[in-house]
């Protein structure tokens, strides 16, 4: 078995094949401990930074206060940037359908 034993998994950079970025991270098995291996070609977009940010924001809320959805992503969403803001409806809506 090719994998067996194997105690990390190994991530790839999303833009492997549009920017051919060689990036290369190793997490355990528990997504801990994280090891780059080989570093990004590329600059990253920092308003998907932020927009991760921000949706890992609003599920800590949502785990831990009983406020309505649409005023944590209102609360959320005014501490962005414009052109952040104006991205964040987009990833928004296809993280919701994802997850």
């Amino acid at each position: 078995m090719k994998h067996a034993g194997k105690n990390y998994y190994t991530w790839r950079c999303n833009k492997k094949c549009s920017l051919n970025c060689p990036a290369i991270l190793h997490t355990s098995i528990n997504k801990t401990d994280p090891i780059l291996k080989v570093q990004h070609q590329h600059p990253a977009e920092q308003s998907k930074i932020e927009i991760a940010k921000a949706i890992n924001k609003i599920k800590q809320n949502a785990k831990c206060s009983g406020a309505n959805p649409s005023q944590m992503y209102a609360e959320a969403v005014s501490q962005l940037d414009v052109y952040t803001k104006a991205r964040m409806r987009y990833f928004f809506v296809i993280f919701y359908v994802i997850y």
